[in-house]
C-alpha cells in the first residue's frame, strides 16, 4: 500500500489525471444540479487554472534539472579532456620529473 501511495505522491501524471478528473467531475454534477451549477463549474475553473499551474511547473522543473544534468556532463567531458591533455604532456615530456613512484626510472 505504501509503495502505491509513494508512487502516486512522486507521479506527475497520476496527480495531473486526478485533476482531470476532479474537473470532469465537477462539470458533470453542475450540469445535473443546476441550482449549484455557477458554484460547481466555478470551482471546476478554480481547480483547471490550478491544474494548468502546477503542469506549467512540473515541465519547468524537467526542463531546468535536464539543462543541470546536461550542463554537468559537459563539464565532465571538459575536465576529461584536459586531463588527458595533461597526461599526453607529461608522457610526451618523458615523465613527471622527481616522482619517486615512477617504476620506470627505478622508483617503487
Amino acid at each position: 500500500m505504501l509503495t502505491v501511495i509513494n508512487w502516486y505522491i512522486e507521479s506527475t501524471f497520476a496527480q495531473i489525471s486526478t485533476g482531470v478528473l476532479v474537473v470532469a467531475g465537477l462539470l458533470a454534477a453542475g450540469w445535473f444540479f443546476p441550482p449549484f451549477r455557477k458554484w460547481l463549474w466555478g470551482l471546476a475553473g478554480i481547480v483547471a487554472a490550478l491544474l494548468a499551474a502546477y503542469t506549467k511547473g512540473a515541465r519547468d522543473a524537467k526542463r531546468e534539472t535536464k539543462r543541470e544534468w546536461n550542463d554537468a556532463i559537459e563539464h565532465d567531458v571538459e575536465a576529461g579532456r584536459e586531463a588527458r591533455n595533461h597526461a599526453e604532456r607529461v608522457v610526451r615530456s618523458g615523465g613527471v620529473r622527481g616522482d619517486e613512484w615512477d617504476r620506470d626510472k627505478g622508483g617503487m
